[in-house]
């Protein structure tokens, strides 16, 4: 009996281990990311996301080459968890961007919204 016990204890132990690691591991988004979306009645549009994850969570910058966004302008309020990315930043019109991206498999998929426009945008990392 007591060894029944202790092996179904052993058991869950393991499985409880194995189930902490699993939720606790999520993709480091660190690196440089592409991004790429259509805007209506201005066409394409590119953008750079450089990501760090430090000890208190992640760090970023974004910018692009027509001068919408200065270069390594700040994210704010930037937020990963459970591979969703969410931020903030300022536009070089004083206007404000809001970031909602989702990764998975090294792809981030989401919406960029401004002036109350949203538009779908795609990030890819540089190898």
């Amino acid at each position: 009996m007591k060894s029944k016990r202790a092996f179904l204890s052993a058991i869950a132990l393991f499985g409880i281990t194995i189930l902490s690691l699993l939720a606790i591991q999520t993709e480091n988004l660190s690196g440089t990311w592409n991004g790429k979306m259509h805007i209506p009645n201005f066409g394409p549009y590119e953008m750079t996301m450089v990501l760090e994850k430090t000890d208190s969570g992640y760090e970023g910058t974004v910018s692009d080459t027509m001068g919408y966004i200065a270069e390594d302008t700040p994210m704010q309020e930037l937020q990963v968890e459970n591979n969703q990315l969410s931020c903030w930043f300022e536009m070089t019109d004083d206007s404000t961007c809001y970031l909602n991206l989702a990764e998975e498999d090294g792809i981030m998929i989401g919406e960029a919204e401004r002036d109350g426009g949203v538009v779908s945008c795609v990030f890819v990392r540089e190898k």
